[in-house]
């Protein structure tokens, strides 16, 4: 068997060689529930468990971000030696990839922890992490893999422009609603900074325990760049989990880091933050790749798009508009067969957490089926008038009309925006009427709340 079939087919034991031939002997390992490789393993190190999490990579499929995990690796091991609080580093297995930390004991997302005073407690320490990561040397996260940015413009974009390419190399499909916010983003570059700065970009992820913050997690799309790349960032992540009230963040944010906040920076950040997610996933969601959670990606694909067009209309004063309920349809062929598959998959039963978590999965893609089909013609309809207003003449479906919109995005005026805005709006306001399952709480609160207001 090549080392190629042996990662793919046993990954567990080559989790097992690793950590016995470097650390000790392995007590439990159990595959993580969800998407991504992962193991909770317990060692014994003389009269001592050592608790440790194992971190696989992403697997094959589109490639999704610019770097390696293990840059990831030697950025958790920068941070703990400036001092932050991030998982001890064991090593990394270089055939799976993964990376061999500590599992930290804590829980993430404020909204769990009922005591107010807790509560605050641990987003203030929050904070204090955060300023911690900013002020890092530039220059010690060169060594460590991150590029500097090169010019004023760069300064301000980062990682957003590293993404782009990747974007543009496995786009296969029209993507109206993406094309016109990076036409947005292009026209609409606010007041550079000065600098750059270490930034987590997919910021605010932390675990806590009591009124103890306990560790800052997932640096993987870590840069060099605008600090309110982060600021921003926070407005997705309370849609994900709470990390606390946005304005005294940004309050003591300032206060303590001697940084300006900028709401004009921290309001163009959110438009970019919002396409980015999209931008990482649009190879993957036209071509999907093994053990892909499809249903997860759309959700996020339509909860950012929506936030980031939420962001333009901020900025611009406008007001969007509330959906219309969408029609159901009279009846289905496809009805019966959603329906007995549903039935059939609430009747198996899962052997452990991983069998648990596909079968969950499994549900939940053909819940999704089941009110696409309700809905999908009158959405559809829907979105053919608001194109042929616009252009004056009618697609014969969704694909059609997405390639024309693509088209007109690429040449429209800035007089066009709002009424662009407002069809790609109203779209993906159908589109998360149809993915909101209320038997999925946190997904169903992020498709249906909007974004969180600042009184900067």
């Amino acid at each position: 068997m090549s080392e190629v079939d042996q990662r793919e087919e046993n990954p567990e034991a080559l989790v097992v060689s690793w950590i016995e031939n470097n650390l000790g002997p392995v007590m439990r390992l159990e595959r993580q529930g969800r998407w991504r490789p992962a193991w909770y393993v317990d060692v014994a190190k003389g009269e001592e468990t050592l608790s440790l999490y194992v971190r696989g990579d992403r697997g094959k499929g589109v490639k999704t971000q610019p770097q390696p995990l293990d840059f990831e690796y030697r950025v958790l091991k920068l941070f703990e030696e400036k001092g932050l609080k991030v998982p001890h580093v064991y090593g990394y297995i270089d055939e799976l990839p993964a990376i061999v930390m500590e599992r930290v004991p804590g829980v993430p997302d404020l909204k769990t922890l009922e005591n107010e005073v807790a509560r605050k407690l641990v987003t203030s320490q929050f904070v204090d992490q955060m300023i911690l990561m900013h002020k890092i040397d530039p220059e010690l996260m060169e060594k460590a893999g991150v590029p500097r940015p090169e010019g004023a413009e760069n300064r301000a974009l980062a990682y957003y422009r590293r993404v782009e390419p990747l974007y543009l190399s496995t786009k296969a499909r029209p993507e109206p609603i993406i094309e016109f916010i990076r036409r947005w983003i292009d026209r609409n570059s606010p007041e550079t900074p000065d600098a750059v700065y270490p930034i987590a970009v997919d910021a605010g992820q932390f675990i806590f325990d009591g009124d103890k913050l306990t560790a800052m997690l997932d640096f993987e799309f870590c840069a060099l760049g605008d600090y309110h790349t982060d600021l921003a960032t926070l407005r997705l992540r309370n849609r994900l989990e709470y990390v606390g009230e946005l304005n005294e963040i940004y309050r003591q944010y300032g206060e303590r880091s001697g940084f300006v906040v900028d709401p004009n920076r921290l309001h163009y950040h959110t438009v970019i933050k919002g396409v980015l997610p999209p931008m990482q996933m649009a190879g993957n969601l036209a071509n999907p790749i093994a053990n892909m959670d499809y249903y997860q990606y759309m959700v996020w694909n339509a909860v950012w798009l929506r936030i980031a067009l939420e962001a333009i209309a901020e900025m611009r004063g406008w007001s969007p508009e509330v959906l219309a309920t969408p029609v159901e349809s009279a009846g289905s062929r496809s009805k019966p067969l959603i329906q007995a598959l549903i039935v059939g998959v609430n009747d198996e039963d899962g052997v452990d957490e991983i069998a648990r978590y596909r079968l969950f999965r499994r549900a939940r893609n053909l819940q999704y089926l089941s009110r696409l089909d309700r809905f999908q013609q009158d959405m559809e309809r829907r979105y053919l008038d608001d194109v042929e207003l616009l252009l004056g003449r009618k697609p014969e479906n969704w694909l059609q009309a997405d390639e024309w919109l693509e088209h007109f995005v690429a040449t429209a005026s800035p007089e066009s925006d709002e009424q662009l805005l407002r069809i790609f709006w109203r779209q993906l306001l159908g589109q998360c009427f149809v993915l909101a399952d209320k038997s999925d709480p946190i997904n169903y609160e992020m498709l249906t709340t909007p974004l969180e207001k600042l009184a900067l």
